[in-house]
């Protein structure tokens, strides 16, 4: 069985180290990208399993690089996380148009996250095996960022 992969774009790379980090050390493939046009340029690249798009970013925001993708054939079933600190309803109405299939808030616990990728590649691919999930001590985050 092959490995999923997440592209993780956010603009913030705080947060983008976050997921990224954590992710990989669940047994996911990560891509990251910083801003729309190259999260939109890296899925048509590498065709990911998942996508996990910061709302708000430069250049294209997550609903538009969804569109792009849903209008393409390869990517078009690609399964979409849209997160964002924007609380406002406008925002999660046209990320669920472009077609995410869920949506978070931020700040949230990267393991909810992990959690949703999971439940998201489970039901729209169950023939990739889902990495068990592996609890994680805050000394043990600490140490995978050195």
């Amino acid at each position: 069985m092959r490995t999923p992969t997440v592209l993780v774009a956010d603009d913030h790379d705080d947060c983008r180290y976050v997921y990224a980090t954590f992710l990989r050390f669940q047994g996911y493939e990560v891509i990251e990208a910083g801003d729309g046009r190259s999260a939109l340029e890296a899925a048509r690249e590498h065709v990911p399993d998942v996508l996990v798009l910061d709302y708000h970013m430069p250049h294209l925001n997550a609903a538009q690089v969804l569109r792009e993708l849903r209008g393409d054939a390869r990517t078009a079933a690609v399964p979409a996380l849209v997160v964002t600190a924007d609380h406002g309803q406008t925002v999660r109405m046209d990320a669920v148009a472009a077609g995410c299939r869920s949506f978070a808030l931020k700040p949230f616990d990267p393991r909810a996250l992990c959690l949703a990728i999971a439940a998201v590649i489970a039901k729209t691919s169950p023939e990739i095996a889902v990495p068990a999930f592996r609890p994680l001590r805050a000394r043990t985050f600490a140490a995978l960022g050195s």
